[in-house]
């Protein structure tokens, strides 16, 4: 019983550490599919410019080609992001974004909503490079 709660305590702290570790490409592919599920566009269409720990992802809207821009953070598995020159959506009353990676070719993006509902979008990582 002992040997099953720490292989147990080890794989979470792996797991932690992994999520900590995410690389800036990685990060890039995270924050395209996190703002095109809240979004509601195709990640494909987003571009991403790494700049430190945020990640500015912006498209060109298809119906009329006006640009939109944002910002992206990741602090564990959680998103946090914002419009290009918005507030960081971390009020109690914003909705909270995490990911989670599933094996190595998709990703699941998770709103979770005030009001306690929760909506998900998954994608092919391989599609987000």
């Amino acid at each position: 019983m002992v040997r099953l709660k720490l292989a147990v305590l080890g794989i979470l702290i792996s797991t932690a550490v992994a999520a900590g570790e995410i690389s800036q490409s990685e990060q890039g592919v995270v924050c395209r599919a996190a703002i095109g599920s809240v979004m509601g566009r195709d990640p494909q269409i987003m571009m991403v410019r790494p700049d430190g720990d945020v990640t500015h992802v912006s498209y060109n809207r298809p119906s009329d080609g006006s640009v939109w821009s944002y910002r992206c953070r990741l602090e564990g598995n959680r998103i946090i992001w914002a419009s290009a020159e918005g507030r960081w959506r971390t009020h109690p009353d914003d909705g909270v974004l995490t990911y989670e990676l599933e094996g190595s070719t998709k990703i699941r993006i998770v709103e979770a909503h005030s009001d306690g509902s929760k909506s998900q979008d998954t994608y092919n990582r391989n599609d987000l490079r």
